[in-house]
């Protein structure tokens, strides 16, 4: 029996699937970035349908609930999210500090 979360979380995790896929056909999208989502949102939509099949595996690494899993794994995967953002911010930090410069330096020598 699906409960009621779990009809939410699936009804979110298509559209979510949808949206990567419109993302993806107008280009806001690569073809990798695409299939890490699509694959991300596809193993949240499995991991609630195998939701009683994992209480096995749940035993082993000693975590009570599903649900608790399901919490850990998203409290890692927000965490990676946050680290990749902060290097993708730092990259075009130093991107743009690099074109300042050429830019300034181009002016200095209009200028002169």
């Amino acid at each position: 029996m699906i409960a009621g979360f779990e009809v939410l979380a699936v009804v979110f995790l298509v559209i979510m699937i949808y949206i990567t896929f419109t993302s993806y056909k107008t280009k806001r999208l690569s073809k990798l970035s695409a299939l890490f989502w699509f694959l991300v949102w596809a193993a949240g939509i499995f991991g609630i349908f195998l939701n009683k099949k994992l209480g096995l595996f749940l035993e082993s690494l000693s975590i009570m609930r599903v649900f608790d899993l399901y919490t850990i794994i998203g409290f890692m995967f927000f965490l990676f999210i946050v680290f990749y953002l902060f290097r993708v911010v730092k990259e075009n930090e130093k991107r743009i500090e690099e074109m300042v410069r050429v830019l300034a330096i181009k002016n200095m020598q209009k200028g002169e």
